[in-house]
């Protein structure tokens, strides 16, 4: 399969990695994402790219692979950006530009949180039975994984953070950008990272606070164990990811909720990402490379 880009896109950063034939990492690189305009964002995207081999020392004509994790509405076939809130493409014809780009090599695309799932499953090898992957980050979102591949629906399948909370939303309640806005708001607090050093010191108003957030984001992943009973529950995302305490605190709801005897084991089946910032851009190579393997089989 030789070496595989992978490429997962966001609204504030870039990160590109180098898989070589062994799925081992031979280069990674992160770059801010210039979200000015359709062009600029491009350039930084061209930018994370060119740095990423320029610290492998590979050239572009060795790249046999390239896979692309990308947040929002994408057309997946194309590799069009239709719509995201983070970035200013609409209906943007990424997959051309980089095929052109990278003639030679095979060109994939995934949403960012399905591939973030295909990540977690294949580093733990699962492939076989339902697997949930749950994001707290900027947003809230799920993917769903059967036998390995992602159940899409119509295309929304996964997009719990529209459950309602409190006359909102999942999303405009616990996420990332949102417990930011209301803890500066409420609590006076320079940013999230603050805002959770703040309660790790033992401040009692804000641990009030991400107990709530915590329960809520508990609440919502009980409701799709329940519908789902799946084998395996992964929680990540960059809230998830860096803030451990909280992770354990939303653990800790999840247990109270499942009370009966047909939840006995539940809890076990709920674990942190073990790939962190890194399940899009894994998840990323291993969907390009799926597919070709697919393509192989006779």
């Amino acid at each position: 399969m030789g070496y595989t880009l992978s490429v997962d896109i966001g609204g504030t950063k870039i990160a590109t990695g180098i898989l070589n034939e062994n799925r081992m990492w031979v280069a990674e690189h992160v770059e801010k994402s210039n979200c000015a305009t359709e062009e600029t964002m491009y350039s930084s995207l061209l930018a994370a790219i060119y740095q990423v081999l320029n610290k492998s020392g590979l050239m572009k004509n060795q790249v046999n692979n390239l896979g692309v994790a990308i947040p929002g509405q994408v057309d997946m076939t194309e590799g069009i950006a239709i719509y995201s809130n983070n970035l200013p493409w609409r209906n943007f014809y990424l997959g051309d530009l980089l095929k052109n780009e990278f003639p030679t090599a095979v060109v994939g695309f995934e949403h960012d949180v399905r591939a973030a799932a295909v990540g977690e499953a294949e580093i733990r090898n699962f492939n076989t039975g339902l697997f949930v992957y749950v994001t707290v980050s900027t947003g809230i979102g799920a993917s769903i994984l059967l036998d390995g591949k992602p159940l899409k629906g119509c295309g929304m399948a996964g997009e719990i953070g529209f459950f309602p909370v409190n006359g909102g939303t999942l999303e405009t309640s616990a996420s990332g950008s949102a417990m930011e806005r209301e803890t500066a708001k409420e609590y006076g607090c320079k940013s999230l990272q603050d805002a959770f050093d703040q309660w790790n010191q033992g401040d009692s108003c804000l641990h009030a606070y991400f107990d709530k957030k915590a329960s809520e984001i508990a609440n919502a992943i009980f409701h799709v164990s329940a519908l789902l009973d799946p084998a395996r529950f992964v929680l990540g995302g960059g809230v998830i990811n860096n803030q451990p305490n909280f992770y354990e605190l939303v653990k800790k709801h999840y247990i109270s909720l499942c009370h009966h005897s047909l939840h006995h084991d539940w809890h076990e089946r709920l674990e942190p990402s073990l790939l962190k910032n890194k399940s899009g851009l894994f998840g990323a190579a291993c969907t390009v490379l799926r597919s070709l393997e697919e393509n192989l089989q006779p």
